[in-house]
């Protein structure tokens, strides 16, 4: 079974690195972070929000 987080970050949050975002604001660890940076999927920056 497969488990996905879908987190939409504010623009009101660009100036703060995403990694800290994640673990401030969504309780990831820094481990987790780290660990979904190299996953199929992992963190990326959606189609919608490039540019």
């Amino acid at each position: 079974m497969n488990r996905y987080l879908t987190i939409h970050i504010p623009e009101t949050a660009v100036p703060m690195p995403v990694s800290r975002f994640l673990h401030t604001q969504a309780g990831l660890t820094k481990k987790q972070i780290s660990q979904a940076k190299f996953r199929p999927g992992g963190i990326k920056k959606t189609a919608s929000n490039a540019g």
